[in-house]
């Protein structure tokens, strides 16, 4: 039985519990056995700044046993300074239509600490007009599945059990667009209509007074924007009824 510091570090054939001087071994030990080393992994968090004390305690089987032998040593490895991982997702990417894309992140890491000494990975859906589906969010090569067209922030985070590093990217699905959320708000300077504008593609708000035969009247022009945002635009009001659209190209 071995302590460092005055903490048992190690035990082998050995009852459990407690151990006195008086502790016999669970087995005899001869053969080869007498003149092979076993190894013994410490944890480092027992050694302290400055000196250090290593016991040890040897126990017969029997308490006729005639003989008895010894040795021991200590050997250390000093680490280097753990180093921050690093993570790369490329450049944006694009899908002509709503489906299945491959991710692939670029990382290094050192191995530090230990433990772990690997790192562990995080795929997210930061933003977009949908959720997305990852075929394994932990895996640092995966697949993503879109359903909707529209632009999605995808992020990724790496860990080595102390620091990490993280790195985002755009994903733009085209396809046909969907239909806006359109909803009317008030506001102190009047109406205000509210939607959800798609990434890259420009918007048209008009209006009209008579579904039936009336003619639809642009007042507002929206450029396309590079990112998915809701958009809110004062609207002109009419003593009567009045009606709103958003289109989107």
């Amino acid at each position: 039985v071995v302590w460092l510091n005055g903490v048992q570090v190690a035990k082998d054939n050995l009852p459990e519990g407690d151990v006195v001087n008086q502790t016999l071994a669970n087995s005899a030990m001869g053969g080869s056995d007498e003149t092979t080393y076993f190894d013994y992994r410490l944890d480092p968090s027992a050694l302290k700044a400055g000196e250090n004390t290593l016991a040890v305690e040897v126990h017969q089987n029997s308490v006729s046993s005639s003989d008895l032998s010894f040795d021991l040593s200590l050997q250390a490895t000093v680490l280097p300074i753990n180093q921050a991982p690093t993570v790369d997702l490329g450049v944006d990417r694009q899908l002509a239509a709503p489906g299945t894309l491959l991710l692939d992140a670029l990382f290094s890491d050192d191995g530090l600490p230990l433990p772990p000494g690997v790192p562990e990975f995080q795929w997210s859906g930061i933003s977009g007009p949908a959720a997305v589906t990852f075929a394994d969010a932990t895996a640092s090569r995966t697949a993503v599945s879109f359903d909707r067209p529209g632009e999605y922030v995808i992020g990724f985070q790496i860990k080595d059990g102390l620091l990490s590093a993280r790195d985002e990217m755009v994903v733009r699905v085209g396809g046909a667009p969907s239909a806006p959320l359109v909803a009317i708000e008030t506001s102190a300077a009047g109406l205000v209509l509210k939607f959800n504008a798609a990434a890259g593609r420009p918007h048209t708000v008009q209006f009209c007074d008579d579904l039936v035969g009336g003619a639809w009247d642009t007042f507002e022009a929206i450029p396309a924007i590079s990112r998915a945002s809701t958009l809110r635009v004062a609207v002109p009001v009419s003593n009567g009824s009045r009606f709103f659209r958003v289109l989107v190209q």
